[in-house]
């Protein structure tokens, strides 16, 4: 313990000594590390980041770093379902890397009518009524909805 003390203090006194003198006390130079080329240690995908290594061939000193996501590449995008006038359709894209599919799906047209027509008009007392021709797109038609029947200010009911 003796020892120590008088070691620490030798150590205060030269350097006392050191500075009053004039001469400064140089530290040791900074290690320049000397890396190896980076080695992949995950690849990137496309949907998680990768990291990569180099080694400073001086210390052993590993530096890491993040390499990001790659991100999906998509391929064309092709219907696989057509909608039609009561029932939508679907279309799908796929990543040219990993094969994940995206599938979006594409609203239904509704029918398209060719003409509508009045068959009764509506009257203070009775609703009236109107009949739509066939759609254009898929052929159904013959549809009669009521329609109701009209507030005529003054008019009398009977």
């Amino acid at each position: 313990m003796k020892m120590r003390k008088f070691g620490n203090m030798a150590l205060i006194v030269a350097l006392t000594a050191a500075i009053s003198f004039g001469c400064a006390v140089q530290p040791d130079p900074v290690h320049t590390h000397t890396f190896t080329a980076w080695e992949t240690e995950r690849a990137a995908s496309c949907t998680e980041d990768g990291k990569s290594v180099r080694h400073c061939t001086d210390c052993g000193f590993d530096e890491t770093k993040t390499v990001p996501a790659t991100g999906h590449k998509w391929g064309e995008t092709v219907k696989t379902a057509s909608p039609t006038c009561t029932e939508k359709g679907e279309s799908v894209r796929r990543c040219t890397v990993c094969k994940f599919e995206e599938k979006t799906p594409i609203p239904a047209l509704g029918h398209q009518w060719k003409t509508e027509t009045v068959v009764r008009k509506a009257t203070c007392t009775e609703a009236g009524e109107k009949r739509t021709d066939e759609c254009i797109r898929c052929g159904a038609g013959g549809e009669t909805p009521p329609f109701p029947q009209r507030d005529i200010p003054g008019a009398r009911r009977r």
